[in-house]
């Protein structure tokens, strides 16, 4: 694509986001303080699907930007990004050392075993915790 084809499709862009109702809204509510899509979505009782899609659009558009990552309470899965108005640069997605989700994966399977192990006892699963 060229560079001036390019710019047209970027000015496109920022005029259709700027024409949505749902940007503005966006931008509004993180006035207050970085905010995560879920949180947003609650915020504005904004469908998350619909807010995941204009915060994309916004990103691309340097009108917001990834302010930090905060881990997901759920096992594993990615963490959320946490947005900020205004263009920044987006912080880095942090990585995890294999070694440590490899024992950390270790130490759930010992815990599992160590519970079915002692299933019949009452105190099996606080024997499997304190054993691990």
């Amino acid at each position: 694509m060229r560079k001036r084809d390019q710019k047209k499709a970027y000015n496109e862009e920022l005029s259709g986001i700027h024409r949505s109702p749902t940007a503005p809204a966006i931008l509004a509510a993180l006035a207050s303080g970085p905010k995560s899509s879920p949180e947003i979505a609650a915020a504005l009782s904004m469908s998350p699907d619909t807010i995941r899609w204009n915060v994309a659009r916004m990103l691309r558009l340097n009108l917001i930007h990834i302010d930090s990552w905060r881990p997901r309470p759920m096992k594993g899965g990615r963490g959320a990004a946490v947005y900020a108005a205004g263009a920044g640069e987006n912080a880095e997605y942090p990585l995890k050392d294999k070694r440590l989700v490899r024992a950390q994966s270790k130490q759930r399977s010992r815990t599992r075993q160590l519970a079915r192990l002692h299933a019949g006892n009452p105190f099996g699963v606080l024997i499997a915790q304190v054993a691990a």
